[in-house]
């Protein structure tokens, strides 16, 4: 189906999709149906670039993964795993899954996705950094991850990149918010890539997404769409300056090009 034709619907299915597609953890149905989209979907496209740029990030934290993962992650979402989860699983323990050479390698990959698979690699040995960010591009929600696994690998990354000197850190809350309001932090790199940690926000209904904004020199530019339910989300500023400010508006599903009402949360960066 053509992009002209989809709905916000197809559309809200594609992006739930994109998570998954950028650690290779997708069926071969369903690669083909994001890489189409991807061919005329510059936003859908930018998103993907982010989740390989977040992976990276988190595969240079380094640790062990619990060896309860995938176990854990199987009983949270109803049952044994699917094949897209043990696929994923072997790949970044540095295992070949089983199966016929022929048929296991028989999706093609085009020569534009090489380069992307190739990084993606650098994270083998690192599945509870990778299962974060996967979990997050499937809508599943990040408390109940938080509570079955205490997310070790995600909380290393979080460290590390709070490390950095020049690393950024804004609490996002609404004005004159109570500790039981909706919140957000958003952590952002001198590089320009960053990531928010949404769990503090109430998850939206169906067709409704939070999106994520950044003010420089009073211009209020779209970082990129959250979901519904967001966890932890990557995405860049890089290309913008200095933030002065960020703030999550909910939107219709497919975003806006500028905030259609009062801001969900919002914070300051400190001067």
């Amino acid at each position: 189906m053509s992009d002209e034709r989809m709905t916000a619907a197809e559309h809200a299915e594609i992006q739930s999709l994109l998570g998954a597609y950028a650690l290779d953890a997708t069926s071969p149905e369903e690669s083909a149906r994001v890489e189409e989209h991807l061919r005329t979907c510059v936003r859908c496209a930018a998103e993907v670039d982010r989740h390989f740029e977040v992976a990276g990030l988190l595969a240079n934290s380094g640790g062990e993964a619990p060896d309860h993962l995938w176990a854990g992650i199987a009983e949270r979402l109803g049952g044994s795993g699917p094949p897209s989860w043990q696929q994923l699983a072997t790949r970044l323990e540095g295992e070949e899954p089983e199966g016929d050479p022929a048929t296991r390698d028989a999706r093609p990959v085009p020569i534009a996705e090489a380069g992307h698979r190739r990084s993606r690699r650098v994270i083998g040995g690192l599945v509870a950094a990778a299962a974060v960010v996967l979990v997050v591009g499937l809508g599943v929600e990040v408390a109940h991850l938080h509570h079955q696994l205490n997310t070790p690998a995600l909380t290393r990354a979080e460290q590390a990149a709070l490390a950095q000197p020049s690393t950024v850190t804004v609490r996002l809350t609404t004005t004159g918010s109570v500790r039981s309001g909706p919140s957000a932090t958003v952590v952002l790199a001198a590089s320009g890539t960053g990531f928010v940690e949404g769990s503090g926000l109430s998850a939206l209904p169906s067709g409704r997404t939070y999106q994520l904004w950044g003010v420089i020199g009073g211009r209020t530019v779209s970082l990129g769409l959250l979901g519904a339910a967001p966890g932890v989300v990557p995405f860049t500023a890089a290309g913008h300056g200095g933030m002065h400010a960020f703030a999550i508006s909910d939107e219709a599903a497919g975003g806006a090009v500028a905030p259609t009402g009062t801001p969900v949360v919002e914070g300051a960066t400190r001067t």
